[in-house]
């Protein structure tokens, strides 16, 4: 019986630990000593019609806490991409890297295609806000060269080019999804208006084209 008591303690007080922290108005959680520590995130490649690989790998890395008594409230992650591309030839051409998410879309005719989430955070005492923004990237040879703003809630779909015509990407807002209430009867979908985007590319600049989805 004095076993299962000190078994069930130790349970309790590591648990404790490892747990949230109750402070008034605010839960907040015990940052773990061993930051700061990047995590690996996808790796995506894609070949470009010169027979050259692009290859996307993304790390996230979380800041430290100042001691070991600092109580940390949501701390986003500091995002990054680097970018190794490869000759057809098998010798590396550039290695880069950039801040953000880089989302490979894939190899058209005139370029290979990226989708670009970057964050900034604002803190204060007891808030840690964040904005994002989101781009298009076209890298020609080693780096991006061209790029045109997209929306941050859309799917987005590179159609690539067969006979030299612009490769297209279409950016498309994501379906409303009514919740369950209570009861479990759907709620009424607001008035929203569903917007996309059509872009061309071809070897110079994107040519933007926005449209609205009738309800």
């Amino acid at each position: 019986m004095k076993k299962a008591a000190f078994v069930l303690l130790f349970i309790l007080i590591s648990t404790a630990s490892y747990g949230q922290v109750s402070v008034p108005g605010v839960v907040v959680s015990v940052a773990p000593s061993v930051f700061p520590m990047p995590a690996v995130g996808p790796s995506m490649t894609a070949v470009d019609r010169m027979g050259n690989l692009y290859i996307f790998d993304v790390t996230y890395t979380y800041p430290a806490p100042l001691d070991a008594n600092v109580r940390i409230i949501r701390v986003p992650p500091t995002i990054q991409s680097k970018v190794t591309i490869v000759s057809s030839e098998g010798s590396v051409l550039s290695t880069n890297q950039y801040d953000g998410y880089y989302q490979l879309l894939g190899a058209g005719q005139h370029a290979v295609y990226a989708a670009v989430t970057t964050y900034s955070a604002a803190s204060t005492a007891t808030i840690q806000a964040m904005t994002s923004t989101r781009k298009l990237l076209a890298f020609i040879g080693t780096a991006p060269t061209v790029e045109a703003p997209i929306s941050l809630a859309g799917d987005v779909r590179l159609n690539p080019s067969v006979d030299n015509r612009p490769d297209v990407i279409s950016v498309l807002d994501y379906l409303y999804m009514p919740l369950l209430t209570a009861g479990g009867s759907a709620t009424t979908a607001p008035a929203r208006q569903r917007q996309g985007q059509l872009i061309k590319f071809n070897g110079g600049a994107f040519d933007v084209k926005m449209f609205t989805i009738p309800q």
